[in-house]
């Protein structure tokens, strides 16, 4: 019996251990699939390639960004051009250093949360390519005073600016959207103080 009691000890030692192993490889995988989620970095801005047959094109991928970030329009890794299309899922959320950023007009859509809980960005200027502004995309921005809407954004998905409390102005020029002080268009209006909705000879009007 106590042979036998022995032996059971013995091998739920050797099942802890296996397990201790094998937990702490998948830690390891874990750990190294984050520290590596985009696909290259040039002059540090982080870019995962989403690039078809037809076109060489990347999204701006997840990273801690700080200060003044100007996104190019295109960039060139291993000998190929790429053409920035898109600002990826997540890829400025919780960046607080971040004061400033410039879009490229080679963008076309900007990700779901891809800038929220940026508290330190204070204006955006959304280019004129940019269709689509994902939901949550500049969510808890609470420092953000002036946002341009550019001419073709077609869709602002829910939330996207909810918790800007400091939102005054909101130029917007797109041809596809009415902004009001309410809470459609991903709640852009709701908390700013002036809208200013298209543009006529006279300059903007409301």
């Amino acid at each position: 019996f106590l042979k036998v009691l022995r032996g059971c000890r013995t091998n739920r030692l050797f099942i802890m251990k296996k397990l201790r192993l094998l937990f702490s490889a998948l830690a390891l995988l874990l750990c190294s699939t984050s520290a590596s989620a985009y696909d290259f970095k040039v002059d540090g801005i982080n870019y995962n390639n989403t690039s078809t047959s037809l076109k060489l094109t990347v999204s701006v991928a997840s990273g801690e960004y700080s200060g003044s970030v100007t996104i190019p329009d295109s960039v060139t890794y291993n000998g190929n051009m790429y053409s920035v299309e898109s600002i990826g899922y997540s890829a400025f959320n919780g960046c607080d250093g971040l004061t400033e950023v410039t879009i490229p007009n080679s963008v076309t859509s900007i990700g779901d949360y891809a800038f929220s809980d940026c508290d330190g960005l204070t204006e955006v200027t959304i280019p004129n390519n940019v269709e689509s502004i994902g939901k949550y995309a500049f969510h808890g921005c609470s420092y953000l005073i002036d946002v341009v809407i550019g001419e073709n954004v077609r869709t602002i998905a829910e939330r996207a600016f909810e918790g800007c409390t400091r939102l005054i102005y909101v130029i917007n020029l797109s041809y596809y959207l009415d902004i009001k002080n309410d809470r459609e268009n991903g709640q852009v209006g709701s908390n700013a103080k002036i809208i200013l909705n298209g543009e006529s000879e006279g300059g903007y009007y409301f």
